[in-house]
């Protein structure tokens, strides 16, 4: 389960175009850090029921994002 707010990560489960995922990222007010290990997956930062409120209108599950498995960092600061 994802954090209340926090880094997380949004994996489609449906095809959808990049473009679409980030334009309802944005209505979520989550801040997209990059992409994810997952095809076509996304990399957020923001608030847990807003961006799973979002995710399910358009096909797509949040996880929790660590910072090591999507990105390779040891944190999300460097």
């Amino acid at each position: 389960m994802p954090p209340p707010d926090g880094a997380m990560l949004i994996a489609p489960i449906v095809p959808v175009r990049q473009a679409e995922m980030i334009d309802w990222i944005a209505r979520a007010d989550a801040g997209l850090i990059g992409t994810g290990p997952l095809p076509g997956s996304l990399v957020v930062i923001g608030k847990r029921d807003a961006v799973v409120r979002e995710s399910w209108r358009h096909g797509a599950i949040v996880l929790a994002a660590r910072p090591q498995s999507c990105t390779g960092r040891k944190s999300w600061d460097e």
